[in-house]
């Protein structure tokens, strides 16, 4: 039996087989067993490979790498009288540049002569050839590996290829003679030879190739045969079968984690993208833009325009709602059918955008930038903001809107906090509420349907406002409020005012009264809307409208009289006042001289309230 295997190793190789009477066996120059006396429960066979000059003749006519030669003319290959020459190889001769081991062994149980040879490689397009000269051979790209070796070979049988059934068993060994079993046989029975040719795929397992070194035990016999298998010695495995497990290198990424040393690093040295993929779908890609890396996450439609450079999609996306950057170094975190960057012109004039979520959120401005929310779109000059919201609209340089639903910051500089349906102008400012308009440069609403119009003015209206609370007045601080507006200094619960309510004794309304021929006139004053005159010193004075409501009377008027120069004692010159709080609204003054006669005169009122 002629054996030749495949290997990166040119000398030492070891065979085991069992030999004739439980002896151990070796082969002689000749070719013959020789008999020794047993020395363990393996029986072992050695050969010796020595290499020859390129004089020797090879045998061509069945198999290019088995080595036989006589010297002699007219031999063929090396098996008629002529003494046999000892087995050898040529690498020049070998195509696949493979060192070829030959054993010529004579096997009681077959009378043919088998040429077997075993070539060991991946069970897969690809992995790795070792050389003769041990250098490796650079293989095509692979596909993914599976966890099997294809062990490949020839056999002969009286110099002609076989063909038929054979039975093969293949073992795992951490050394070549040992009975260090590091995975259970794999047997392979009726395994077709067409031709002369078998290819038999065997799965030692993951845990069998942890980076040491392993022997292949192989063993032989025909199909039809229940009997014994023949061992073929073994073989050590080199680079091919490790390539599926190359995690064990020192230079391989670990799962349990790497100490990286300066330089290392994981990805490609070419400019074709890095796709990362789940469930063969892709995850994460990497690819170079003109200027900078591009990388793309999530849905794996989510995509980034071509000549951008800088630019990240961090996850999110969906059928129909991807996530898309057409900008330079602008992001969009997550959520669905989100765009960073304008979609036209150069790439740089919506460039520095971002949105982090949400869906269907725009940050088409330079340095945009939108938080989430729905349909919040953050376009114009540059910088506008939206936090959040609903179909907000920040289209003003470096405007602001933090949340809400329908707002629209349209100045330079204008800031809208939240609310609903509120706009703000240049430098204007809408903190909340609904349906409020800063229109006036520097301008502030707030509260409902507060219109301020004027630059520099201050509006708010209350809740009960439903309608346009306009104002057109410049530099104005403007309050509606149907209850007032209240101070408190310790009691939230019942708190003073200003307006319909005051602190105790504040002034809610006062005048100053010029009697002229009979006829009485307010020449200064607030809260009065109206003064008359019954008879002589009887006047009657009007509050505005409401502003006693509320104080269930408890109004308190005081009024003076006043003189021109001192009355020293002349009672007529004399004058004295007195007040009465006629209804809710309307406050007599009464006026008569030293002599209790009632009199025209000048005076003053002040109305507090309680």
């Amino acid at each position: 039996m002629i054996l030749a295997m495949s290997t990166a190793r040119t000398k030492g190789l070891s065979v085991r087989r069992a030999g004739p009477s439980g002896q151990e066996s070796s082969i002689n120059d000749d070719g013959n067993i020789l008999r020794h006396a047993r020395t363990s429960a393996n029986y072992r066979s050695a050969f010796r490979l020595q290499e020859v000059d390129q004089s020797i003749n090879w045998c061509r006519r069945w198999c290019p790498f088995a080595v036989r030669s006589t010297g002699q003319p007219g031999s063929r290959c090396g098996r008629r009288s002529a003494p046999r020459r000892e087995r050898t190889y040529n690498p020049a001769i070998c195509s696949r540049g493979t060192a070829i081991f030959t054993i010529t062994l004579r096997l009681r149980e077959l009378l043919a002569i088998i040429a077997l040879f075993v070539v060991i490689s991946a069970g897969v397009n690809g992995g790795m050839r070792v050389f003769a000269d041990g250098s490796p051979a650079q293989a095509p790209a692979a596909a993914p590996l599976a966890l099997t070796i294809n062990i490949q070979g020839r056999i002969e049988t009286d110099g002609l290829p076989a063909d038929g059934s054979y039975d093969f068993q293949f073992e795992l060994f951490a050394s070549n003679a040992g009975a260090d079993t590091v995975a259970a046989a794999v047997s392979v029975e009726d395994q077709p030879v067409a031709n002369g040719v078998f290819s038999v795929p065997v799965a030692f397992g993951a845990g069998a190739f942890p980076g040491e070194p392993r022997f292949v035990e192989i063993r032989i016999r025909q199909g039809a045969s229940s009997g014994a298998y023949e061992i073929l010695g073994r073989q050590e495995l080199t680079a091919t079968p490790y390539s599926l497990f190359a995690l064990t290198s020192g230079d391989a990424w670990h799962l349990s984690g790497n100490a990286a040393q300066p330089g290392a690093f994981i990805g490609t040295t070419n400019p074709e993208p890095l796709i990362l993929k789940q469930n063969n779908d892709a995850a994460v890609r990497y690819f170079r833009g003109p200027d900078a890396l591009n990388v793309v996450a999530g849905y794996s439609s989510n995509a980034i325009s071509p000549g951008v450079s800088g630019s990240l999609i961090l996850g999110g996306g969906a059928s129909g709602n991807v996530n898309y950057v057409t900008d330079d170094f602008s992001v969009v975190a997550g959520g669905s059918g989100n765009q960073a960057g304008n979609g036209s012109g150069p790439v740089f004039d919506g460039w520095f955008s971002f949105v982090g979520g949400g869906t269907a959120n725009q940050a088409s401005a330079p340095f945009s930038f939108v938080g989430g929310g729905d349909q919040n779109f953050a376009y114009g000059s540059g910088g506008s903001v939206i936090v959040g919201g609903t179909l907000n609209k920040s289209h003003g340089l470096r405007s602001f809107i933090g949340s809400g639903i329908e707002n629209d910051a349209f100045g330079v500089a204008s800031v809208i906090g939240g609310g609903s349906s509120n706009q703000a102008g240049n430098l204007a400012t809408v903190p909340g509420g609904d349906f409020n308009r800063a229109l006036g440069n520097s301008s502030f609403a707030a509260g409902s349907h507060a219109i301020v119009n004027g630059a520099g003015t201050f509006m708010w209206a209350d809740s009960l406002t439903t309608s346009d609370f306009a104002s057109a007045v410049e530099n104005a601080f403007i309050v509606k409020a149907a209850n007032g507006l209240r101070l408190t200094q310790n009691s939230p619960s019942n708190p003073g005012g200003i307006g319909n309510y005051y602190r105790d004794n504040a002034i809610i309304a006062w005048a100053k009264v010029q009697v002229t021929a009979g006829v009485p006139a307010v020449s200064s004053g607030f809260g009065i809307t109206g003064i008359t005159r019954s008879s002589d010193g009887v006047y009657v004075l009007t509050l505005a409208n409401g502003t006693g409501t509320g104080f269930a009377g408890n109004l308190i008027p005081v009024a003076s009289a006043e003189i021109d120069s001192a009355p020293g004692n002349t009672p007529a010159n004399w004058r004295f006042a007195a007040v009465d709080q006629i209804t809710t609204n309307t406050i007599g003054v009464y006026i008569s001289n030293g002599l209790m006669q009632a009199v025209d005169n000048d005076f003053t009122v002040m109305v507090t309230g309680r």
